[in-house]
Parts: C-alpha cells; structure tokens; sequence
C-alpha cells in the first residue's frame, strides 16, 4: 500500500480471536485528525464504531515525522478510551531501506504516540530471503514496545508462508472487487487463526458488492476485512456512509 500523503488505517480488535465465521474491521483511512475543528471528523466515526473497529495505524508524514504532532497526540488519548489502539506506519521499501533507519522511525512512534505495534509497509511477497530482515524487525518492535506490541506485514497480496514467523497479521489482498471476485488463497493459510490474515477491498460500488466481499472474505479464512465503495487512485481518503456502512459493520461483529 504505497503512501502518499498522511495515512490512517484503522484494525478491528487486535486480540480478540477470529476465526473464518467472524470477520473483524480494518479500514485504511487516509485522512488527518482534525476533530478539534470539524464536527465532521471522520476520526470520530471511526471511534464511535468500536468494538468493531479497535485499532488504528497512524502515518502523520509519510512515517512518523521529525516531531510529535499535538492532533495525533490527543486522538491517542481519544482513541483510547474508545476502546481503539495506535499503530504507527512505517515504509520499509520491500527489504531495501535499511533496518536502522526502519528501527528510528518504530522509537520515533513508541516515544511520540506511546502505539500499540507497527505496521510495516511494502512487504515482499515471494522472497524468503527477506524473512530474516522482517523477522529482526518483529523482534525489536516487541522489545522497544510492549511484550505484545503487533507487528502488521503488508505484501498486499498472497505471500510465502515464511513471512508468518516474522508477524501478526499478514495483508495477503488489496485492490478492487473485481479482482477479489476471482482471487484465492494459497491454501497454507488455513493452518494459522483467521485473525492473521487481512484483506482490503476497494470499488465495491454497490451494498451488494460490499455483501459478497464480505462473505467471500469469512469463506477465505480472513479475520481481517475492510470493503469501501470508494476507488483509485485515492480509495481510502473517506469512509463509506449510510446503509453501506451500517452493513459493514453489522456484518463484521
């Protein structure tokens, strides 16, 4: 999920269980929180979601920034007490950005924004070589962190098994409904617990699309779901409204 300005995106639960009968929420969203001036704010909504929508990763600048931001800070705290978790976007250019300078941007998060775990960005999805670099960076997300920090890998698509030794959840889909249609899994997944495995799903234009997205993503063992009728090039700039979302989040407890 390449980044290009300010990203938000926000998980479902991040202990709770999930098995393939029970998807749970998870929806990047690319907008700031601004709630201290718009009544509008789209932040709210998502806090008001909770349960169902229980974690959030913060991207204030492409990474974490140079400094602490006063509007990430107090959604923290907001976020909180709603029952909604932090956790901080880093880009770690499929294996190619260097380990030190991903490990400066997780202290930044922990000592800005006190988050939850990490999510981290452009995964590579074939090369096991890799697994070592992202497994390291698990390791020190979970000690600079807590015990319990989550680590979020996101090749976008499905992956080698390997890489499930170097995180919590793994993003093995993302694009549009058409494609999800027609895509499958790979068929390991199903020796991991459903709430491993997230899948994002744009251009479901209809609440019948979003329906059979849903449903299509319990039958493929994700614990993770997140449907938008919104479409490229910025499908996560807003959230879905209405009956369209109601739905969503009826369907996903």
């Amino acid at each position: 999920m390449k980044k290009v300005h300010t990203l938000t995106m926000i998980f479902a639960g991040v202990c709770a269980s999930a098995d393939a009968g029970a998807a749970r929420l998870a929806s990047p969203s690319y907008f700031y929180p601004d709630c201290l001036y718009n009544v509008e704010c789209l932040w709210q909504k998502l806090d008001a979601a909770a349960p169902n929508l229980g974690l959030a990763i913060i991207n204030p600048d492409s990474g974490p920034g140079l400094t602490a931001l006063l509007d990430y800070a107090l959604q923290r705290l907001t976020s909180r007490a709603a029952g909604v978790s932090l956790i901080g976007y880093v880009s770690t250019q499929y294996g190619a950005r260097s380990a030190a300078a991903v490990k400066a941007d997780i202290d930044k998060y922990f000592s800005f924004y006190d988050v939850d775990g990490i999510f981290l960005d452009e995964t590579p999805s074939e090369d096991c070589r890799a697994q070592a670099y992202y497994a390291d960076l698990n390791r020190y997300i979970k000690s600079r962190g807590r015990p319990a920090a989550l680590t979020v890998l996101n090749p976008g698509m499905v992956t080698k098994e390997c890489f499930m030794s170097a995180g919590d959840i793994v993003v093995t889909f993302e694009g549009s409904y058409p494609e999800y249609v027609t895509w499958s899994t790979a068929g390991w997944e199903a020796r991991y617990p459903a709430n491993r495995f997230w899948h994002i799903v744009h251009s479901a234009s209809t609440e019948a699309d979003m329906m059979d997205a849903m449903s299509l993503s319990k039958r493929r063992h994700a614990g993770w779901i997140y449907i938008t009728p919104d479409t490229l090039p910025d499908p996560y700039d807003t959230l879905p409204t209405g009956s369209y979302w109601q739905r969503e989040l009826g369907a996903a407890p």
